[in-house]
């Protein structure tokens, strides 16, 4: 069944251990599931998983991380309207959409580009 594999399956070549979901990355799958409208989403509405429901199944780590990206998931919603933010199914976890920061994280800081010369040392 659906429920044994990845649910959110999403790179074709990624064949890891699988983790069970907990609390908040299951909150987090369904909000993203819920922007995306997928296969995820269709399967989630049929079993009636919401917010707030226990989590069942399981994910690859790297599935899940492209899954639920969040520059992704802002770019979705932003592409397809205000009608996936308005459907009163599944409530969404506003912390997964917003990105309170405009500085780059500081393991993806970049050193400043100087135009001086290398120096030998």
């Amino acid at each position: 069944s659906e429920w044994s594999n990845c649910l959110c399956h999403c790179l074709k070549n990624e064949n890891g251990p699988l983790t069970s979901f907990r609390q908040r990355s299951w909150a987090t799958l369904i909000d993203a599931a819920a922007i995306r409208r997928d296969d995820t989403y269709r399967l989630m509405q049929a079993v009636g998983c919401v917010t707030g429901s226990e989590p069942r199944g399981f994910y690859h780590r790297r599935c899940y991380s492209a899954y639920t990206h969040t520059k992704t998931l802002r770019r979705l919603s932003l592409s397809s309207g205000e009608s996936a933010l308005a459907d009163n199914t599944m409530s969404f976890h506003q912390e997964c959409l917003e990105d309170d920061s405009d500085e780059p994280s500081p393991k993806r800081a970049r050193r400043p580009v100087t135009r001086s010369a290398l120096q030998k040392v």
